[in-house]
């Protein structure tokens, strides 16, 4: 507290009382997190790599004020991904759609808000094909899955393979000539009487 004793204009005493408070800085704490390849601007300075940082600054009211900044760096993620399909189909991940088999790789925003790497290896089944050749006796039936032929001819069966995919399997029917009995004319010569 000061008092100052002062004349007025018109030459009368007056009294001014100063009291003056002093602030203290006010230590304030502030964490931030970044992702890989960010940075934040913390008083004067850039900053991307984790760690504790202090300056001092000017608070609002215009006194100094000690402000602690800490940077914890968000790990970038690489998420891998594998898959099979059948040819003929697709694969959807995120913004993949694939239908050949291969790597393929995308960026994903993750929940933390940084950008993840998906990288997804797939492989695509091709269809299976295959020749299957049949003889039937005449008035018989052949039956594989969808498939029943009593004709001769070729005939496409669609069947899946070990794998779960299409299998194509090109069956060629031949109905077989009936034989009619040959007469077999045993000849016999009678020797010595026998």
């Amino acid at each position: 507290i000061d008092t100052t004793f002062l004349q007025n204009s018109v030459g009368c005493d007056s009294i001014i009382t100063v009291e003056v408070i002093e602030r203290s800085p006010q230590p304030e704490t502030i964490e931030a997190f970044i992702c890989p390849g960010e940075t934040i601007i913390f008083g004067n300075d850039e900053i991307s790599d984790e760690g504790t940082y202090s300056r001092n600054l000017l608070s609002i009211d215009g006194c100094d004020s000690i402000v602690t900044l800490i940077v914890e760096l968000n790990s970038e993620v690489s998420i891998e991904y594998s898959n099979t399909i059948c040819e003929g189909e697709s694969f959807t991940l995120h913004d993949i759609v694939a239908t050949e088999s291969g790597q393929y790789s995308t960026l994903v925003s993750m929940p933390s808000g940084c950008d993840s790497i998906v990288n997804l290896d797939l492989k695509v089944i091709p269809k299976t094909y295959s020749n299957l050749p049949i003889t039937l006796c005449p008035g018989d039936t052949y039956i594989l899955h969808d498939l029943t032929a009593t004709e001769a001819g070729s005939y496409l069966a669609l069947t899946q393979n070990t794998a779960g995919c299409d299998s194509i399997i090109n069956v060629n029917i031949l109905i077989a000539a009936l034989h009619q009995p040959a007469n077999i004319l045993f000849n016999y010569s009678i020797i010595n009487g026998i």
